[in-house]
């Protein structure tokens, strides 16, 4: 006696995986796209603290920008890649070439459609003094948001004036870059 499935029984079983797969991909994809925007959240929530804990330690100003290339920091959302490194001293320092010795960390793009975005300076860059507060390199005051979103999902990182992070939910459009 052979043992096997006959062809309408390959059949039924093909269907019922078809619909449940039909009832489940959407699901799937929402919680994947929800998943998507904690992981950056939380990893540039992470390099925010290592950025301010690095000045602290170090007792001198620590940055966190956009960067594509890991060795200057560029104009541009955070999604495009982020580099944490020894601020120089004035802006116009900024777009030069880091030594890799002033690079402390260095973040690639993120390819699976997650946009970050920053309001205000902190878009160029979000600065920590040595105490641990975060200011721009003129010493003005540096605080903000810095949002992350996949459509419909949405998170953001709020900076306040002393320089800490705070994660909350937040309802994104579609503002994909």
């Amino acid at each position: 006696m052979q043992k096997g499935w006959t062809l309408l029984e390959a059949l039924v079983v093909m269907a019922i995986v078809g619909l449940l797969w039909q009832f489940a991909s959407p699901g799937m994809q929402q919680w994947m796209a929800a998943r998507t925007v904690s992981v950056a959240t939380n990893s540039l929530a992470s390099s925010l603290r290592l950025a301010r804990s690095e000045a602290i330690a170090r007792q001198q100003k620590v940055l966190l920008c956009p960067s594509r290339d890991g060795l200057t920091c560029t104009s541009g959302p955070y999604h495009l890649g982020w580099l944490i490194r020894l601020a120089p001293n004035d802006i116009s320092g900024l777009t030069a070439p880091v030594a890799s010795r002033a690079v402390l960390h260095y973040q690639g793009p993120l390819s699976n459609g997650v946009s970050i975005t920053a309001n205000g300076a902190m878009a160029s860059y979000i600065a920590y003094r040595p105490d641990g507060q975060t200011r721009q390199l003129n010493d003005a005051l540096l605080m903000g948001t810095v949002e992350i979103c996949l459509p419909p999902h949405g998170q953001r990182i709020v900076i306040n004036r002393i320089g800490r992070a705070r994660i909350e939910p937040w309802a994104c459009a579609n503002q994909q870059s």
